[in-house]
Formats: structure tokens, sequence, C-alpha cells
């Protein structure tokens, strides 16, 4: 499956000098499929990027599945940076994040 999404990834980003220039819908898509590649790889500045271009791209179009995608982009899109948010935190006690241990103790059974 690794080598699968390599060769998709590799072959999405070969398209990028078509994706800066096309208003096609088709086309677009590939931003997308590149965010949830870049994803996967856990390379969320990529897959950020790539939510926003798509989102951007197909801003202003009535077509239900463009639009179903651009939800998708979106949600992922404020996934991706909440986990950022995160991740930059310093120390992992921060109770926006952690459950503190003292709420686990009176649930954990042997």
């Amino acid at each position: 499956m690794a080598s699968r999404n390599a060769e998709a990834l590799s072959n999405l980003e070969s398209l990028l000098p078509v994706l800066n220039t096309t208003r096609d819908p088709d086309v677009l898509v590939a931003w997308w499929y590149l965010g949830e590649l870049y994803r996967e790889q856990g390379r969320t500045d990529n897959a950020t990027a790539a939510y926003d271009r798509y989102l951007k791209a197909t801003e202003g179009g009535n077509d239900p599945q463009v639009n179903k995608q651009r939800d998708l982009a979106a949600e992922r899109l404020s996934s991706d940076q909440k986990m950022t948010r995160w991740s930059r935190k310093k120390g992992a006690a921060n109770s926006e994040y952690s459950i503190p241990s003292r709420r686990l103790g009176n649930n954990l059974k042997t």
C-alpha cells in the first residue's frame, strides 16, 4: 500500500503545473487528494497547503460533488491546524489536550 501511495503522490505532484493554471473541478480535485496523501505521511504543512489551494481554487462553485469535497477539505484543514497547534504546545500536562491521571485512576480496574 505504501508504494501505491508513493506512486500516487508522485503522479499527482507531476500535475502541479496544470493544477496551478486550471479551473476544471475534475482536475482541481487533485489538490484534495494531495492533501490526503500528505496527511497520511504526517506532512501536515503540505496537507494544509494542498487543502487550502483546493478550497481557494473551487470557491464559488455550485457543483454538489465539489461542495462535498470542499466540506471535507475544510474539515481536514481545521483538524490539521488544531493538530499543528497542539504539537507546538510545550509540556504534556496541558489540560486542553490531555486527560489528568487522577481522572483515569478511578476508572481503572484490574
